[in-house]
């Protein structure tokens, strides 16, 4: 069976997956309304990169910006979105 990428989450609470390897902030999102989701272990997470024009330099020039992801609350959204917080911008300051 192939899952997208914005279904693999779900698809854990179903159980139509039984294990899988992604991002683990949309599996907290499902922990924390209480889903029943077995976290086991953790992966590097250097598979991201970001891509911006000539006038984004730094994370904190996202303040403001249109910043294209597939959907909100996907691995996209909250990994940006804890990068942003890192370095002291509030993620609701993004045009998501």
């Amino acid at each position: 069976m192939t899952i997208s990428d914005t279904n693999t989450y779900s698809s854990f609470a179903s159980g139509d997956v039984d294990l899988s390897m992604a991002f683990v902030a949309p599996f907290l999102l499902q922990v924390d309304a209480g889903v029943p989701v077995v976290l086991l272990a953790g992966v590097h997470v250097g598979c991201f990169e970001v891509f911006g024009n000539p006038g984004i330099r730094a994370i904190r020039d996202l303040k403001g910006k249109r910043v294209g992801i597939p959907a909100l609350e996907t691995a996209h959204h909250l990994f940006l979105s804890s990068m942003a917080a890192y370095v002291g911008l509030d993620p609701r300051d993004i045009d998501w």
